[in-house]
């Protein structure tokens, strides 16, 4: 019997920003370290320091070899369980189209993931779970959220010097118990322009640094400055519907 497990990415090297070589690693490759100090509900250990590894090499015509491979896994198998893992999982374009449409038109999640199961033939023919489904519906109207707190939002220069430009942007937002209390708050937004067309953008709320989504203040700036294409760097690959995967299933035989 084949079967295949968790893996992901542990490093890799670019040479002008195009990766060279890479290494790949079970998922569970790190030591397991439990936090919790209930020992009658501790975490389940994940982590077995497995040492299966796989590293690459690109050549000239973009194809990949493997110059080395170390079958070390110390953990169970579960072929069953194996389109849970992370690696395994995705949304097509399609999914998230739907997703979409049928979030705005108020239907639940339990019964959008539903349809999607009964299309698919079972959850078992679906290349995805419920949580993924949520989680990308969540950020989806996050971003939402932004573009329209943007009516909520006026910018003034600060400063401008060469190609560097600094913004106060004030927001105006709700607080407290009553949602008819309003303040405004301020915000400074940085606007680099390079010679390349490229721009770099940094605001203080640090929205894109902790969620990789841009806010409603660098939103307004980039409005403002006739700029309605987003960056493709600001737009993270799991946002992407033309991602390309970095990592790969890895196939192992055994014998029960």
């Amino acid at each position: 019997m084949q079967s295949g497990f968790g893996v992901s990415k542990r490093s890799s090297t670019k040479t002008e920003g195009i990766p060279t070589y890479i290494t790949i690693g079970c998922s569970r490759y790190e030591k397991s370290n439990i936090s919790s100090q209930n020992v009658l509900n501790s975490h389940p250990i994940t982590k077995t320091q497995c040492k299966f590894r796989l590293l690459a090499k690109r050549l000239e015509d973009n194809k990949w070899i493997v110059t080395s491979f170390l079958d070390g896994y110390n953990h169970v198998l579960s072929p069953k369980k194996s389109r849970n893992y992370r690696c395994n999982r995705k949304l097509t374009a399609i999914v998230k189209r739907k997703l979409e449409l049928n979030d705005v038109a108020g239907i639940r999640m339990n019964k959008n993931f539903n349809v999607l199961m009964v299309e698919a033939g079972g959850h078992e023919n679906l290349p995805f779970l419920e949580k993924d489904c949520i989680n990308y519906i969540k950020k989806f109207k996050e971003f939402q959220h932004e573009l329209t707190s943007i009516m909520y939002c006026k910018s003034s220069l600060l400063d401008s010097v060469d190609l560097n430009h600094y913004y106060e942007v004030s927001e105006l937002k709700k607080y407290g118990e009553n949602d008819g209390q309003m303040r405004r708050i301020n915000f400074n937004v940085s606007f680099l322009e390079k010679e390349d067309d490229e721009i770099e953008l940094q605001c203080i709320c640090k929205l894109f640094e902790f969620c990789g989504i841009l806010c409603s203040h660098i939103l307004l700036i980039m409005v403002e400055n006739n700029i309605f294409l987003i960056p493709s760097k600001y737009i993270l690959q799991r946002w992407r519907k033309d991602i390309k995967r970095h990592y790969t299933k890895s196939r192992v035989t055994y014998s029960n």
